[in-house]
């Protein structure tokens, strides 16, 4: 059975899901539209071919080819307990973004930010969130601190923020994709670290292909550019460095929670 997650090829070849569908049906392939479909090696091969625009897309295409290549085994993950969910910053000396080692026991994987007297869920059952965070784990301090100032102005937001960093294994990369699927909107922590990391590149196409709405929120010192700015245009962005911007996305945010 092939290794390739569909949302992970619609990310890369910055396609829709349904458009990658669509396209095998005339093909006279049939797949699940899930986007946690495994789609066969072959399959991937055609749709490279048939995808892939320009040299920025034919390079994607290759590591995709190499990394389904050099894919190691999939670990055994060892499942959280659940315990009260905190936002203390992660410590400087754990591994980036969400390739860490499995998280402890006694660690909380992610956590739903904002106080709720009682879950808010949708028609399938799962708890909806307002907002997902994607972020680096390298900008965690300054990410927490404007977190931190969002729950204290609003406390009945709901947003998904992943605190101590989860490991690669196709169970967490589920619950990435459900917690974004459950969003309204992502809010992406734009800066050199998050740019560079394919974790969050992942979170925020997928976020897009799905039709959610991305929200970027510059960190100190970042600027629009590389894959987003290819992928996205300039798009209005919110300053965190500029208390107007941030205040203006703090309104925004509680006139939708207030709703």
């Amino acid at each position: 059975m092939g290794r390739t997650k569909l949302f992970k090829i619609a990310c890369d070849l910055n396609f829709s899901i349904g458009t990658l569908v669509d396209y095998l049906n005339k093909k006279g392939i049939t797949i699940d539209p899930n986007p946690n479909t495994r789609v066969e090696d072959d399959v991937v091969d055609m749709l490279l071919n048939a995808f892939q625009k320009d040299e920025v897309l034919k390079s994607r295409a290759e590591q995709i080819a190499t990394q389904r290549q050099c894919e190691p085994a999939e670990p055994v993950i060892e499942k959280p307990k659940t315990e009260a969910p905190t936002l203390s910053a992660a410590s400087s000396d754990q591994t980036e973004d969400k390739t860490m080692s499995a998280p402890k026991a006694t660690d909380n994987a992610v956590v739903s930010v904002g106080k709720h007297d009682s879950p808010i869920v949708g028609e399938t059952g799962e708890q909806r969130n307002d907002v997902f965070i994607s972020y680096s784990r390298r900008d965690s301090d300054e990410v927490k601190n404007l977190i931190e100032r969002i729950n204290r102005e609003i406390p009945n937001i709901r947003m998904w923020f992943d605190k101590t960093g989860i490991q690669s294994g196709d169970e967490f990369q589920d619950k990435i994709v459900s917690a974004i699927d459950s969003s309204d909107a992502v809010l992406f922590m734009l800066s050199e670290n998050s740019l560079n990391s394919e974790w969050t590149k992942d979170e925020v196409m997928y976020a897009k292909n799905t039709g959610k709405r991305v929200i970027p929120v510059l960190l100190k010192g970042a600027q629009l550019k590389g894959w987003f700015l290819f992928r996205f245009g300039r798009i209005d962005y919110v300053d965190s460095t500029n208390e107007e911007s941030v205040a203006k996305l703090i309104s925004n945010l509680k006139e939708k929670c207030s709703k």
